[in-house]
């Protein structure tokens, strides 16, 4: 066993074990439905702003945009770009759902717009359309059983089936308490994890610092570098389809998984916190992209063909075993962050809103 498998299987189990704590007491909190579903006014706006940022960004931030950013390079931040109108949408949207919901009793995103709407049809249609979200979610595993194999050693199949049985043991047993609650330590080792590829993938990653990136990167391929972000050869990061995706990002960012979670903050002074720390997370999950950048640079054109696991590498060559696996432990937060928050989801909408309020009210 390699050191960084040994010392993965150590921080899996520290995970485990971290998840197991957080859900006994998001369960001893459960005590109603609203519990479950919502927690209502139940957090303050570190776990909340958290939580936010960690289901929002999946296996998508710490994999597939790294890999955008080593095949196409600076004309890639575009994309990151479009964080500050996650953060926007978030600013503009939750203080109106914390309020509006709070005094609607909402206990799902589809029954705040049915009661906001007076409509059961619109909280029908808004259930249906988020039960689709299901194929987010099988997204979601396919990077966990990746992981699981490169990390752990562990045969895809089985790492899909034990994440997915596990995510839902949790869900089940503490509802949104426990899904806040992991998001949120998740979370924060996701902005940790962030930090050090900053640092080790892009600032330090070429004798000569970021200069020295561009250049290596423009030696490879003019179009990647800084030069080119307003006249990318690459069409989906011209300027008309690059400003279309920022704002494609702000609307995703305010989907049930996310939106949810206002109704779960506390009080009207943490949801102008919630709004300013969201943007700051939502900035530092942005470096993901420049160590995809870095990767470029460092290790040249050898992972075209597969990009996501450029950083990967890049990051179990520099790094001890011990931080590598850390790291790789934030990329599974990621993603389970996300799978977490879109179970609780689909599956409130299919037995609360769907069957209980329509179906068997």
């Amino acid at each position: 066993m390699s050191d960084l498998t040994l010392w993965s299987w150590v921080f899996v189990g520290l995970y485990i074990i971290g998840i197991v704590i957080l859900t006994y007491i998001g369960a001893r909190r459960t005590k109603t439905l609203e519990d479950f579903t919502t927690a209502p006014r139940s957090y303050g706006w570190v776990v909340i702003s958290f939580a936010t940022v960690a289901a929002w960004c999946s296996a998508a931030a710490f994999l597939g945009q790294p890999g955008m950013g080593y095949g196409t390079g600076f004309p890639a931040l575009w994309y990151v770009m479009g964080y500050s109108f996650s953060a926007l949408c978030w600013a503009l949207s939750m203080f109106g759902i914390w309020k509006v919901g709070a005094k609607l009793g909402a206990k799902t995103p589809a029954d705040f717009l049915g009661k906001r709407f007076n409509s059961d049809l619109v909280k029908a249609v808004t259930a249906l359309i988020v039960i689709l979200n299901i194929y987010y979610v099988a997204g979601q595993f396919v990077g966990i059983g990746w992981l699981f194999n490169v990390a752990l050693k562990i045969p895809y199949l089985y790492g899909v089936i034990v994440a997915a049985a596990f995510t839902a043991i949790y869900i089940i047993i503490g509802g949104t308490h426990s899904d806040l609650l992991t998001d949120a330590a998740q979370g924060m080792s996701m902005a940790v994890a962030a930090i050090l590829v900053l640092f080790v993938a892009f600032l330090f990653v070429t004798p000569g610092g970021v200069p020295a990136v561009n250049a290596s990167i423009v030696a490879q391929d003019p179009q990647l570098g800084w030069d080119n972000i307003f006249s990318s050869g690459n069409a989906m990061f011209a300027a008309f389809p690059a400003i279309s995706i920022c704002f494609g990002l702000g609307f995703g960012a305010i989907s049930p998984q996310m939106s949810k979670n206002f109704l779960a903050i506390k009080n009207k002074k943490d949801v102008y916190k919630v709004a300013i720390a969201g943007a700051v997370l939502m900035f530092l999950m942005s470096f993901m992209m420049l160590g995809g950048i870095g990767a470029r640079a460092a290790l040249g054109d050898q992972f075209v063909a597969q990009p996501d696991m450029a950083l990967p590498t890049l990051l179990t060559q520099s790094l001890p075993a011990p931080l590598a696996a850390l790291i790789a432990i934030a990329i599974l937060a990621a993603i389970m962050s996300s799978a977490d928050g879109l179970y609780l989801v689909i599956a409130n909408a299919i037995s609360v809103d769907l069957y209980k309020d329509i179906i068997a009210p």
